[in-house]
Formats: C-alpha cells, sequence, structure tokens
C-alpha cells in the first residue's frame, strides 16, 4: 500500500503537465492580448501621421470594440496673421487617403505581418492586418506561428469637414454676381469679357450660368457638357453629389464653367438652399466665381444676390431700361445694400443714346461708375461667339480697344481688391470714350 505522501507525489506529477500547459496557455493568452494592442497602436499612429489628425474615432479587433470620444470638434479660425499660399491650400483642398502609402507603412512597421487590407466604406477608412507571432507552444514544440486579426476603423468625414472649414477660413473667393433690369443689355457679354481679363492675370475663375431659363455661358463658349447646375443640386438634394468637379467644364486654363439646365423646365426645380451650398464650395477652389443672372427676381436669383461680394449691373442708354435701374436703386437704397455697381454699356448699341450721361445720372440718381465706351461696339462679336473666342483675350483687340480693355481692367481690380463690406463711393469711375 502506497502512503498518503506517495500518493500526493504521483498525482502531482501527473497534474505537472497539466499545469504547465494552463500557465503557458495564460501567458500565451496575455502575449496575445499584448501583441494585439500593440499591432492596433502601430496602425493608429500610422493612420494619424498620414492625416495629421490626434485621435481615431473608432477602433476595433476581432474580439472587441473601442470608440474614442472625437467631439470635441472646433470650427477653426486662423489668426489674422496666418499667410498659406494658393499652393498650400489647394494641396490642402485636395488632401486625400493615399491607401498605398498607408499600407506601406504600417508593413514597415510590423516586420510578421502576413496581410494588410485597407479600404473605404462611407467615409470610415477599414484597416485590416493579419499578423503572426511565435507563442511559447509554437517555440517549445515548434508546431508553426499563431495569428493575430487586427481591425481599426477611422472616421474621415469629420475630418474633411474640418479642412474644409480650415480652408474656408483660410481662403474665401470673391462671389461676383453680374445682371441687370432687363434682357438685351450685354449682360452675358460683359461676363465673359471680365472672366477673360482675369484670365490673363492667371486668376483661377468658375463662370456660374445663373440665368436658368435662357442661360448661354456654354453656348458662348462652345463648351459640350453633359452635366449641368440642375443635376448637381438634384444630386445634393438626393445625397449622390460627390465633388464640385465632376460638373464643371473646363474652358482653358484658369476659366471653368457651370453650365445652367439645358431643360428651362427643370429651373423651377432647383431650390435655392443648395446655391448657398454651391457657393461655399466654389469659394474654396477658385479666387474668383462669376454668376451670370437674369432680370427676374425669384428666389434663386435673391440667394445669388444676398451671396455676392460684389453686384453688377449692366445698363443701356434705353429708357425703360433707365427707369428700371432707377426703380432697383430705391429699392436697394430702402434695404440699405451698397455693394452693388452700375455699368453703362454704350457698346450695346452705339445708335441708340436716348440721354446724355449726365441725365441718366440724374434720373437715376445714382453714379454711372463704368462705362463701356461705344467704340468697343463690334459688328462680328457673332464671329467670336461662333468660335467660342472672350474678345478681351484677344491681343488684337487689346490693342485696337484700349480704352474698353481699360473698363474692364478696372472692374478687375474693383473685384480683387473688395472685401465684404465694401460700400459705394459717392464718385463714379468714369472712363470716357
Amino acid at each position: 500500500m502506497m502512503n498518503k505522501k506517495g500518493q500526493v507525489l504521483v498525482v502531482f506529477v501527473l497534474l505537472l503537465p497539466l499545469i504547465v500547459i494552463f500557465l503557458g496557455l495564460v501567458i500565451d493568452i496575455g502575449n496575445s492580448l499584448v501583441m494585439k494592442k500593440k499591432y492596433e497602436n502601430i496602425v493608429k499612429d500610422v493612420i494619424i501621421y498620414n492625416y495629421k489628425e490626434d485621435e481615431v474615432v473608432e477602433e476595433t479587433t476581432n474580439e472587441e470594440e473601442t470608440t474614442v470620444d472625437n467631439n470635441e470638434l472646433e470650427d477653426p479660425v486662423p489668426s489674422d496673421d496666418v499667410q498659406v499660399d494658393d499652393t498650400e491650400i489647394e494641396e490642402l483642398v485636395q488632401k486625400e487617403v493615399d491607401l498605398s502609402l498607408i499600407e506601406k507603412n504600417i508593413k514597415d512597421s510590423i516586420e510578421d505581418y502576413e496581410e494588410v487590407n485597407i479600404n473605404i466604406e462611407e467615409d470610415i477608412l477599414i484597416v485590416n492586418v493579419k499578423a503572426q507571432y511565435k507563442s511559447i507552444f509554437s517555440k517549445v514544440f515548434n508546431i508553426g506561428l499563431n495569428v493575430i486579426n487586427v481591425e481599426v476603423k477611422y472616421d474621415i468625414k469629420n475630418k474633411k469637414l474640418v479642412r474644409e472649414w480650415f480652408v474656408m477660413a483660410i481662403k474665401r473667393g470673391k462671389v461676383v454676381a453680374v445682371t441687370s433690369v432687363k434682357g438685351g443689355t450685354g449682360k452675358t457679354t460683359t461676363v465673359l469679357n471680365l472672366a477673360g481679363i482675369l484670365s490673363n492675370r492667371k486668376i483661377k475663375t468658375l463662370i456660374i450660368d445663373g440665368d436658368f431659363y435662357n442661360g448661354g455661358i456654354a453656348v458662348s463658349l462652345d463648351v459640350p457638357f453633359d452635366k449641368d447646375l440642375y443635376l448637381l443640386v438634384n444630386d445634393m438634394a438626393t445625397s449622390h453629389f460627390d465633388n464640385l468637379e465632376t460638373y464643371i467644364k473646363p474652358y482653358n486654363d484658369f476659366i471653368d464653367v457651370l453650365p445652367g439646365p439645358k431643360d428651362p423646365r427643370d429651373a423651377n426645380k432647383i431650390e435655392s438652399k443648395y446655391l448657398h451650398v454651391l457657393l461655399s464650395k466654389a469659394r474654396m477652389k477658385y479666387d474668383v466665381i462669376l454668376v451670370d443672372l437674369n432680370h427676374i427676381m425669384d428666389s434663386n436669383n435673391l440667394t445669388f444676390l444676398d451671396e455676392a461680394d460684389m453686384v453688377y449691373y449692366v445698363m443701356t442708354n434705353d429708357l425703360n431700361d433707365i427707369k428700371g435701374m432707377k426703380t432697383m436703386i430705391s429699392i436697394y437704397s430702402d434695404m440699405d445694400f451698397t455693394n452693388y455697381r452700375i455699368i453703362l454699356n454704350d457698346a450695346k448699341d452705339k445708335l441708340k443714346q436716348t440721354l446724355s450721361r449726365v441725365d441718366v445720372k440724374n434720373v437715376i440718381k445714382d453714379d454711372l461708375d463704368y462705362i463701356i465706351p461705344a467704340s468697343f461696339y463690334l459688328s462680328d462679336i457673332n464671329n467670336y461667339t461662333l468660335k467660342g473666342n472672350i474678345v478681351t483675350v484677344n491681343k488684337g483687340i487689346r490693342r485696337k480697344h484700349k480704352k474698353a480693355i481699360a473698363v474692364f481692367e478696372s472692374i478687375v481690380d474693383e473685384i480683387l481688391d473688395s472685401g465684404d463690406n465694401d460700400v459705394k463711393e459717392e464718385t463714379s469711375r468714369w472712363i470716357w470714350s
């Protein structure tokens, strides 16, 4: 018969392997959790480095889910002495996730990775890493490596919004509305001529055709298009809007065009609230946004006029035009609205000069801020239009019509120098023919 001590010893000897296995298992589980956390931190650091942000919003593993509070986003407003050039701003706006760079950095940081998968789903960056580590059992029994699965999710939507807010705080493109109180004043031609001057100065310019019923910007510039402003607004309303570039057509290196609705019936379907969003996005990408408006005072036109930093009224020496301009000035005076200028277009019909310039000024009870001289009348203007040419870009026109070009140059000078609260000066800027 074996005594009790012998029995205990036998039991201990029999249980010892199980105890060793249990302790090894506990250590392996602890090591795997430590390695998993280490890999999570590596992935998080790589993402933060690439985004230049402070926190990962959400990170998960295959065993648990952790949410990090990221609700303390503030609207960043840089100080007045912040200086950022256009190149830096453009890089900031266009900054997107470089998935290949993130993948490379993760692989460089995790030596024992087996697989790295990165994708974006609904503004969530998802990084999955499969990595190997050698456990105690694999070392002792040489049974191969254990695998750790790590998943990190990163919400990039808020980061993009913060970036947009920051860019808007730094750079705010000028919105300039060009309109009239009646049709046939040469308003659209004036818009194109101003765009030509801006292009000559290499100023990044967007022309928005805001004449939803009878727009002619794209046709005048001979720019073919398949998407228009109505489709843009409709996509915003149905959450299908991606980016502004999808709907914009380039004319040259410095002028882009956002065409008006192809079908005039779509004009009534455009909701003005989305025009605010359109202009806010355009301000971030362009130095000047020229909006060609018709004379109808509907909600869409009022939205553009309200958003505009400066409004230019193009009028002719016509009695109906003069009377309409007088009424409009009276309305603006009652509203205490001063960010408008009056352009008298004598070149529209050089033979029709109903009143003298002094009489026009006395009737409307305001200054004629700019006068396009009658000498700028171009009998062959249709030839330029058919070819999609802007006359102020043409070197021959610029040499021959220096006085008219000087008028447009002066208007552009004012646009570029204007602030958000510019007021109408008492003295006019007449440039006589």
